[in-house]
């Protein structure tokens, strides 16, 4: 076979199909056999066998066999597995990047129309007149001097009173 088909997708479909179906052939096979050893295992005592030892050599026989299908039908899930994990990792990645990439384009877009939007409203709101605080208005007194604080105030009035 030739390497190089593996690494497309047709060519590694048909090899994991091919794989699949023989170790599922194969599941079939060790489960008919263990069928057949264990009933004709069972039906013939040795000389000198004790009660139900028959069935407990059938089974000490019938479990490798049992194995081997368990094993068969992995091999044939593993199969599948492989195809599954070379589709995500290999031949579906450029496309995956390409979508993030245009996400995060967009998102930054997104973050850079809302950086302006909030400058325009700041710059405008700076334009604007500013209201009084609940229609009290606060004058400097003195033109440059500063505002009173408001222990300043609390304490004004201890002094008075």
């Amino acid at each position: 076979m030739d390497a190089n088909k593996l690494f497309t997708e047709a060519g590694l479909r048909s090899f994991v199909d091919k794989r699949r179906d023989q170790h599922l052939a194969d599941a079939q096979q060790y489960g008919q056999l263990a069928g057949l050893f264990a009933a004709r295992l069972r039906q013939s005592p040795i000389e000198g066998d004790w009660p139900m030892e028959a069935r407990l050599r059938a089974y000490r026989v019938v479990r490798h066999l049992r194995k081997l299908e368990k094993d068969s039908r992995h091999a044939a899930s593993d199969a599948e597995a492989l195809h599954a994990a070379y589709t995500h990792q290999v031949l579906e990645l450029p496309a995956r990047r390409e979508r993030a990439a245009l996400k995060r384009a967009k998102a930054k877009d997104s973050r850079a129309r809302r950086r302006a939007l909030r400058r325009s409203k700041v710059a405008a709101g700076l334009e604007q007149p500013q209201p009084t605080n609940r229609g009290y208005s606060f004058r400097l007194a003195g033109g440059g001097e500063q505002m009173p604080h408001v222990t300043d105030i609390f304490a004004k009035q201890r002094k008075e009173g």
